[in-house]
């Protein structure tokens, strides 16, 4: 198994079905990835949901302006991103498929503490190949998941709001985007997943996170 699920969600499913709204997987996952670096919480597990809705409340407003669902996603990680710049974070973006399948299968080699958001596009069918000869899915529906690496413990983990934290096992010879691709067809989400987006963001400063054991403890509501 590539992914092992070590953390499930325990709030965020039904917090859906209390707003009835659409996903949240946006905001959630940035939110993920901003608390590990802004040091309010050395737990890997799932955020507070609400707190992520928010997020996702802001991510609607650049999604209104955008030309398509990249420019909302770098929109809104730009404006993430610029609130860690006291925290030492540094980041990198890739606006089209090969960039980010480069970015994330560069994530195992760092030695920092470093996080890549990626987005994802996805189908139950093909469309023609593009002139590049790739498959792109037909817009039926897209999905954010979030990667982190701890400096020191050296480990990956994978946040997809739908189900929780999984950690990494690398395979010989298999990338850590392949294994994301098969996860997310494997769980369900399409027969066609491809990977457009993605933002790295990473910081040699230590955070509370990176210990062992790694902290799945999960958020509590009063």
């Amino acid at each position: 198994m590539s992914f092992e699920l070590v953390a499930p969600q325990e709030n965020y499913a039904a917090s859906l079905d209390f707003y009835n709204k659409g996903g949240n997987c946006m905001g959630i996952s940035s939110l993920w990835v901003r608390e590990l670096f802004r040091r309010n919480t050395s737990s890997l597990a799932e955020p507070n949901v609400i707190e992520g809705r928010g997020l996702q409340a802001r991510y609607g407003f650049f999604s209104k302006g955008a030309k398509c669902v990249q420019d909302a996603d770098v929109a809104f990680w730009s404006e993430q991103a610029s609130l860690l710049c006291n925290f030492g974070v540094k980041k990198i973006i890739a606006r089209d498929y090969s960039s980010s399948v480069a970015l994330v299968n560069s994530l195992p080699e760092k030695f920092s503490n470093t996080a890549i958001l990626t987005g994802w596009q996805y189908s139950d069918k093909q469309s023609c190949l593009d002139r590049f000869g790739f498959y792109r899915p037909s817009a039926q529906g897209g999905h954010v998941v979030a990667l982190f690496k701890l400096k020191g413990a050296g480990e990956i983990y994978m946040y997809d709001a739908n189900f929780g934290v999984h950690k990494w096992h690398p395979t010989s010879g298999v990338s850590l985007k392949t294994d994301m691709k098969r996860y997310m067809i494997e769980a369900g989400y399409g027969l066609i997943a491809k990977m457009d987006v993605a933002m790295m963001l990473s910081t040699n400063n230590d955070i509370p996170a990176d210990k062992k054991p790694v902290d799945f403890s999960a958020f509590r509501y009063d």
